[in-house]
């Protein structure tokens, strides 16, 4: 379709969003067809990113720089040792940034941004591998290269199709699943990601459930030889309305809930917290970040949870969903 007739056809539609919706059509289709071509040689190339032991470093221009950025930043946030050079600066002085040993990833739609012809031709020098992103493979960029993943020549969805729309949106589709791959190559974990987001909301969803439990003197728990009297002063002190059992070295044995005293009823006067308590209850490790353990807390529909130490049974705290919430940690 001409440029004219898009112009015509939005001018003519009832709907005033076509030009948007066709844009987004274009980035629809993009990703598409990035997914149907996925193949083997990505999964290889992520074994060589893993196996890296310099930098692996994203270079580009103009909205092919915005996207290596952006690949970069994901790079990094998964423990590899990744960083963004502009190829205007590069061309400037910033190539003695390149080592051998290091991956230099030069990303162009075109494959023909002169601007990284030389960068390609320096990592080369020094004995550093070079990948092109680019959806022509035949050009000077990709020639050059070790490696090239291709991205769709497809329909860009801007009006006079020229501006990089939905390419832009391919590369940093494959840089991400690049990403995934890579980091399961090195093992990266939901722990590994904790420690890299200490802040933001990534790290409230992140951080260990021992940083907000209720921890010290205010954890209901009784021996299991005590009676019910004993379990009903507990509880009622320490207002969470439970308590844990625990033998006399903090050995997790049981939980009594409110539940388990209504259902009991009619042994309490007498009874000891061994008979009506719930053994081997559900309870969580120290190091469960919050997110996971509010899932399965809703999963299992349960207000509150014994916390345990590292070795599975010593009681150490007690963890409420309230206390969860408060944090401002939400299930999407």
């Amino acid at each position: 379709m001409s440029v004219t007739q898009i112009a015509e056809a939005a001018h003519l539609s009832a709907d005033p969003l076509t030009p948007a919706r066709h844009v987004l059509a274009s980035h629809i289709a993009a990703l598409k067809t990035v997914a149907a071509t996925l193949d083997i040689r990505l999964v290889q190339l992520a074994a060589l990113v893993a196996a890296c032991k310099g930098q692996v470093i994203f270079t580009g221009v103009g909205k092919s720089a915005i996207a290596a950025r952006k690949i970069s930043a994901s790079f990094s946030s998964h423990s590899i040792a990744s960083t963004f050079m502009h190829a205007g600066d590069a061309l400037h002085g910033d190539l003695g940034i390149i080592r051998s040993g290091d991956i230099v990833f030069a990303i162009s739609a075109s494959g023909a941004s002169t601007e990284l012809i030389p960068i390609i031709t320096h990592a080369g020098k020094v004995g550093a591998k070079t990948v092109a992103i680019t959806s022509n493979t035949g050009e000077a960029i990709p020639s050059r290269c070790d490696y090239v993943i291709a991205i769709p020549d497809g329909e860009e969805g801007c009006a006079y199709g020229i501006a990089p729309f939905a390419s832009t949106v391919a590369t940093i589709a494959i840089g991400d699943a690049l990403t995934v791959l890579a980091a399961e190559k090195m093992a990266f974990s939901r722990a590994d990601m904790a420690v890299l987001h200490p802040g933001g909301h990534i790290g409230r969803q992140l951080a260990p459930i021992g940083d907000m439990m209720q921890c010290g003197d205010r954890i209901p728990m009784v021996q299991s030889d005590c009676s019910t009297q004993t379990v009903i002063a507990e509880m009622s002190a320490k207002a969470l309305g439970v308590t844990a059992v625990v033998d006399s070295r903090r050995k997790l044995l049981g939980l009594i809930t409110d539940g388990d005293l209504r259902r009991h009823f009619d042994i309490l006067d007498g009874a000891m917290a061994a008979q009506i308590m719930t053994p081997s209850p559900l309870c969580i490790d120290e190091q469960l970040d919050r997110h996971a353990a509010l899932a399965l807390m809703r999963r299992h529909r349960v207000d509150i949870l014994p916390v345990v130490a590292s070795d599975g049974t010593t009681l150490i705290g007690m963890i409420h969903l309230q206390d969860i919430l408060r944090s401002g940690i939400v299930l999407s």
